[in-house]
């Protein structure tokens, strides 16, 4: 009673300093700050359900103030280092709701929430209360999603950087005529000017894009599977689990479609086809992830892409050089 009591009354705090007090206020009264800690974040974090199911039908992706609030929320369980643990399960369970409403921007924020470091400090705290054991299933479970979850939000934003530096920061060619001696000699110029900035552009994309196919590889092959759990657990959540499960048929499909669109659009036709070699090995097993249109598409795509590479006159179909 007093753990939901006192819970309940710190809800409505949000100065970070107060919220450490409170909670330092709470200990010395010889209160359980650490399960009071936890219900509050779990309190904030399932009260926003309506709201997200509403979300979803209606495709808002914009952050709202009940999402800072959920976000904030983790306050409670950063300042001890014993907590951390609950700090990454709770993290976790938190970015996954924003993912499935496309709220990147707020999964970051929750990712952001955790202290550098946090991993380690778990497996030390482990360490010095139980030596050379194991870590919990659960513990590892989580700290194997926390990290797939980072994987995949450094895929996308750099899939976003290499989209706008594709699109947005190509340098454009001079508009001028030359009409006259002066003019044409500053047309050359401009000219002069354009191929080095042109370069600049070329150099930088190579680099966007060499950095975009590896995050998203990273992601997509992550080992021991993404948002897969690497240890047996004596109590299954099953709700947790078809989470996990949903966000896979959701995310890994996604990124392999964004994976071929940098490949073909760079002209890298050759790794545009082990992408599908990716999607049909049975190591990763990814095509069971893809709706039967989804692989429909993914299938149209590839058909194009020895089209694509025979017009280069550089290699063959299959992508090895003539």
């Amino acid at each position: 009673l007093q753990v939901n009591v006192y819970a309940a009354f710190l809800e409505g705090v949000e100065d970070k300093e107060e919220k450490r007090t409170l909670l330092e206020l709470g200990e010395k009264a010889g209160l359980d700050v650490a399960q009071i800690a936890k219900t509050v974040v779990e309190s904030i974090r399932r009260g926003g359900t309506d709201e997200l199911q509403s979300e979803m039908e209606t495709a808002q992706t914009s952050l709202t103030e009940s999402d800072v609030r959920r976000i904030e929320a983790l306050d409670w369980l950063v300042f001890e280092k014993a907590q951390r643990s609950e700090a990454v399960r709770q993290a976790c369970a938190l970015i996954r709701t924003f993912l499935a409403t496309k709220k990147h921007v707020a999964a970051r924020a929750v990712l952001d929430k955790i202290p550098s470091g946090s991993l380690q400090v778990i497996k030390d705290e482990w360490k010095a209360k139980a030596g050379s054991i194991a870590l919990p299933p659960d513990v590892e479970n989580s700290i194997h999603e926390l990290t797939g979850l980072e994987a995949y939000l450094l895929a996308l934003t750099s899939f976003n950087d290499w989209f706008r530096h594709f699109h947005h920061n190509k340098p454009a060619m001079p508009s001028r005529t030359a009409a006259s001696f002066t003019e044409q000699v500053a047309l050359e110029q401009e000219n002069k000017q354009h191929k080095v900035e042109l370069q600049r552009w070329e150099y930088a994309l190579q680099a966007c894009t060499q950095d975009a196919v590896q995050k998203i590889y990273a992601a997509v092959v992550f080992p021991d599977g993404w948002l897969q759990d690497v240890r047996e657990v004596s109590t299954v959540d099953g709700s947790r689990q078809q989470q996990l499960l949903l966000l896979r048929r959701l995310c890994l499909p996604s990124l392999c479609f964004l994976l071929v669109k940098i490949l073909k659009t760079t002209g890298h036709g050759r790794e545009c086809l082990q992408v599908a070699d990716v999607v049909a090995s049975e190591e990763y097993q990814l095509y069971a992830l893809f709706q039967r249109s989804e692989l429909q598409r993914f299938l149209q795509e590839m058909q194009q892409v020895p089209i694509d590479i025979l017009n280069t006159g550089m290699e063959d179909p299959l992508g090895y050089e003539l």
